[in-house]
């Protein structure tokens, strides 16, 4: 009959770095996703040369020399000691060749290609948040939390209303998703007008990032140049009031520095598209929306100033 108990057994079995990171999954759980991202991107000898790469850098971080001391025949558990020589240690050892071995093979670095890339990209980054415009006058920016809640609050408004979008007929699309039913709720809402506001002032503090300003015939001029922070972020709230394609637009994350460097010019330029598309209706259906978009206004301020003063 078999004993009851096994003798754990004494073991120096080197182990391969691909072999350690599966008995630790948890310990090279960053290695095991970039290894498996690799494989999915190159596939083949490519792929396995890279992976092993990474493997050996992942487990040799810290000059690592992982080894089987002690495996428990009946649980199955193993110890594994590590050998942590210094590289000054390892650099100083001198190993006599071995004339019948074979030559290695070449060693790759990925971690060298990877380094360059992150290179590339932290430049592009730098490139991308030059400042090409920067408005004159930023006059008073928000300055505490109740300033910019205050605008983030005006700027959500503006989004959401629907009763003097001049563009409905036109845009339907873009007009459904401010609706009751619409793409967007109330987070998005918030989450952008919070942003919209933080790009606002860092126009003045920053400058206009986006490529769009490197053309000369793009650089806003005229009132837009000169508009103050509170006089832009209104003319800003007035364009994506009365154009929800505008509105969607900032809603996906696109023209922001433009309609916010030249709100005024953007306003006339998308009233201009409504006109030279049916100037006649636009202008019956601005009327009948006027005495309506009055009335809610008036209800609206009407309820801010009951809730403030509750």
């Amino acid at each position: 009959m078999a004993p009851d108990h096994f003798p754990k057994k004494k073991s120096t079995e080197k182990i391969s770095p691909g072999e350690l990171i599966n008995r630790f999954p948890n310990r090279y759980a960053a290695t095991i996703a970039r290894t498996s991202a690799i494989r999915k991107d190159f596939g083949g000898n490519k792929g396995d040369e890279l992976v092993e790469d990474v493997e050996k850098q992942s487990t040799a971080a810290v000059h690592e020399t992982p080894t089987i001391s002690n495996v428990d025949v009946e649980s199955g558990a193993v110890t594994v000691d590590v050998d942590r020589k210094s590289s000054q240690e390892k650099n100083s050892s001198v190993v006599e060749p071995n004339a019948s071995a074979a030559p290695s093979a070449p060693i790759h670095e990925p971690k060298s290609r990877l380094g360059e890339y992150h290179q590339k990209l932290e430049l592009a980054a730098q490139h991308l948040d030059v400042a090409r415009w920067r408005p004159r006058y930023p006059g008073i920016l928000p300055a505490n939390d109740q300033h910019y809640s205050d605008c983030i609050n005006a700027v959500a408004l503006g989004l959401l209303d629907t009763t003097r979008a001049r563009d409905r007929l036109q845009r339907p699309t873009a007009f459904a998703n401010f609706g009751p039913r619409g793409a967007y709720n109330d987070r998005d809402i918030e989450i952008t007008a919070t942003s919209l506001v933080h790009q606002a002032a860092r126009l003045y503090t920053h400058g206009a990032t986006s490529l769009f300003f490197k053309t000369p015939a793009n650089i806003p001029r005229n009132e837009d140049a000169n508009l103050q922070f509170k006089e832009r972020l209104a003319a800003f709230i007035k364009l994506i009031r009365d154009f929800k394609k505008a509105a969607d637009d900032v809603m996906c994350g696109r023209c922001i520095e433009e309609f916010l460097a030249a709100p005024v010019a953007s306003w006339h330029a998308l009233n201009d598209l409504l006109d030279a598309w049916d100037p006649n209706g636009t202008a019956r259906y601005m009327e009948a929306l006027t005495a309506q978009g009055v009335a809610l206004d008036q209800a609206r301020m009407g309820a801010t100033n009951r809730s403030r003063n509750m």
